[in-house]
């Protein structure tokens, strides 16, 4: 894998698209990756705020452009389903 010729690629689309990009990689590691999403989830568990504040959940989402979560969230399950239809 070219790392370098990814970034490139990922690079030359339009910012939206990037964040789409983004998602759909998340949604990725969320599929594949369950190993360590059960790890981050016992590290979140009995933490204190400012060790959460800290940790790499907080602030995973500030980059997108949300002004209704859960209109966003509705999105990206959406999407997510169309996926797996194709």
């Amino acid at each position: 894998m070219n790392l370098a010729r990814l970034e490139q690629d990922i690079n030359s689309l339009p910012s939206e698209v990037q964040m789409e990009v983004i998602d759909y990689i998340a949604f990725l590691k969320h599929k594949y990756g369950k190993k360590k999403a059960g790890k981050v989830k016992q590290e979140v568990v009995g933490q204190t705020a400012g060790q959460l504040l800290k940790s790499e959940v907080v602030g995973l989402w500030k980059r997108r452009k949300i002004t209704d979560s859960a209109m966003y969230a509705r999105e990206l399950r959406e999407k997510a389903q169309q996926r797996g239809r194709s």
